[in-house]
């Protein structure tokens, strides 16, 4: 598993440029990409011969990850981070 935290300076290279390396090392099963300005997470997941993509949005959604039998509330991930209500998805 990758985790990235996205920040407006550089979410674009991380998106455009170090996501398709992640997606070709044999080894990662999931890609985890963190928003750093609004409560909403992607989980890039490898399933069977292709990658699913799913959508984490919000402080009632729950994050879950099948490579590590994780699972986190949004709203406990992102506790003591300011977040700009206009920027909720």
């Amino acid at each position: 598993m990758i985790v990235e935290i996205l920040s407006p300076g550089i979410e674009r290279h991380d998106r455009l440029t170090k996501v398709p390396v992640y997606r070709n090392i044999d080894s990662v099963q999931e890609i985890l990409l963190i928003d750093s300005e609004s409560v909403y997470a992607e989980v890039l997941r490898w399933e069977g011969d292709r990658w699913i993509t799913a959508l984490v949005r919000g402080q009632d959604a729950v994050l879950r990850l099948s490579s590590t039998d994780f699972a986190v509330p949004m709203s406990e991930l992102y506790d003591g981070i300011e977040i700009d209500a206009a920027a909720e998805p």
